[in-house]
């Protein structure tokens, strides 16, 4: 047992494609280590509420200490990869389950978890059984009847621009949370904000200046202060400062893996860019090239960053119309202040009207890959410790190499959407590997798709 704070939690969120990252709770139940219970409402409305209203009850501690000895007897606390618990159900939401002991945590995250697989897997059928244990005994704790409401202290706000319209009735903005400043997501905690939220519906718009919003939210557990996916606390000292990814447009034919990031630069002066070279052979894991800047070059970096306004939220912008299935490029910037995102989209070809945020950012982009470039030109190619990894069973057809005996340790059939595995076998077969290698794995052929991961990342 942890001696305070959180010790259970389990949420399911979807993924917003838009924004790029998981959407609010759905179910969500928490269990502290002094027994307290908090959980999302489970009564429907009519009219659904803004901020969907959150109860909170008690259990015994010994029900606590009970459950995390019902979550060590399943092997539940210890490390698992990322899953999908039945890549056919497209759309299903993802669990989260996260246990806490006195010593470490231990997290769980698995797509379509409540729709089982043909045949089911022992670690599914574990976790499953685990969240119908929690939801059993937290039910009386969190009955609608009988529990009291969690008032909330802290709100994760989305705040997405639009245009008016005739049909919307608009409130004018009197929160003390800038709008402009919640494209991604901000948090709320002053009870300003909160109150008014909390008296609108899902789905009102509001006006702040001259712009109108729609807007979203969502309450935060108790010990939870920033959106979900936020990095907590200053970033270490060999944490990444600057991110830029350029992302085409996907496949369409499964297996395929997000594109890599064009740049990394690390606050320790570590940089790391996609290989410009030429192979007579693809490889299954294209490499990148590793160099170093001095600490003040880093620093300059950000402080070009923060000319360019992007030590803030980023703007939202409307898809590219000019250039066809134009590509999406991400610049991620971590400060000690924070981690914030910018997109836009046909980023290498300027349109008529772009906004004046686009150009910094493209001035912005020219910077990093130039100072990136000149660090690594030359350089020794990193040798990665983790690889994102995709599969698909393959129909073999006549005339494709033919299919080896998959060596790694991660099963290819754990990994049909995406995965990011440190399985030393998994990534010297694949680094090693030329593009177009078929193999068999468990009476199966499968194609793979693959590419270097980095230090901090948990998914693709």
């Amino acid at each position: 047992m942890p001696s305070s704070g959180l010790a259970i939690r389990w949420v399911t969120r979807w993924w917003d494609p838009a924004l790029g990252r998981f959407g609010a709770p759905g179910q969500d139940i928490a269990v502290y280590a002094d027994g307290t219970v908090v959980g999302a409402s489970t009564v429907d409305a009519a009219a659904r509420p803004m901020v969907w209203p959150y109860l909170t009850g008690t259990i015994p501690v010994g029900e606590v200490a009970a459950l995390l000895a019902a979550a060590a007897d399943a092997g539940l606390l210890e490390p698992a990869e990322p899953a999908d618990g039945n890549p056919n159900v497209v759309g299903a939401p993802v669990s989260f389950v996260e246990l806490h002991t006195a010593g470490a945590m231990s997290t769980h995250r698995v797509h379509a978890l409540a729709t089982p697989p043909n045949p089911d897997t022992e670690y599914l059928a574990a976790l499953r059984g685990f969240v119908d244990r929690l939801q059993n005994v937290t039910r009386a704790a969190l009955d609608p009847s009988s529990a009291a409401y969690a008032e909330p202290a802290h709100v994760a706000v989305t705040a997405t621009p639009v245009e008016p319209s005739a049909a919307r009735a608009v409130t004018e903005w009197t929160g003390a949370l800038d709008l402009a400043a919640a494209s991604g997501c901000a948090v709320a905690d002053d009870a300003t904000t909160i109150a008014l939220l909390r008296t609108h519906l899902s789905g009102d718009h509001f006006s702040q200046g001259d712009s109108t919003y729609a807007v979203t939210a969502h309450q935060l557990i108790p010990g939870e202060t920033t959106c979900f996916g936020e990095p907590t606390g200053e970033p270490a000292e060999a944490a990444e400062a600057v991110r830029v990814t350029v992302q085409p447009l996907f496949p369409v034919v499964p297996p395929f893996v997000p594109s890599g990031p064009d740049v990394v630069v690390y606050a320790d002066g570590t940089v790391l860019t996609f290989f410009h070279g030429v192979f007579d052979t693809r490889p299954m894991v294209w490499p990148y090239q590793q160099g170093s800047i001095d600490a003040s070059a880093v620093g300059d970096l950000l402080a070009a960053a923060a000319d360019a306004g992007l030590l803030g939220p980023g703007e939202v912008q409307l898809p590219s119309l000019h250039v066809a299935d134009a590509p999406l490029t991400t610049v991620v910037v971590t400060t000690a202040e924070g981690r914030f995102v910018h997109r836009a989209s046909a980023l290498s070809s300027p349109a008529a009207d772009e906004s004046d945020y686009v150009a910094r950012l493209r001035e912005f982009v020219g910077r990093a890959t130039s100072v990136a470039r000149a660090a690594t030109a030359g350089g020794a190619m990193y040798e990665p410790a983790a690889v994102a990894l995709s599969a698909a069973p393959h129909q073999p057809e006549p005339g494709q190499p033919a299919a080896v005996a998959w060596p790694g340790g991660v099963a290819l059939a754990d990994a049909p959407g995406c995965i990011v595995t440190g399985d030393p076998a998994t990534v010297a077969e694949l680094v090693g590997q030329h593009d177009g290698q078929y193999y068999t794995d468990g009476g199966v052929t499968y194609q793979v798709a693959a590419r270097v991961a980095f230090p901090g990342d948990t998914t693709c």
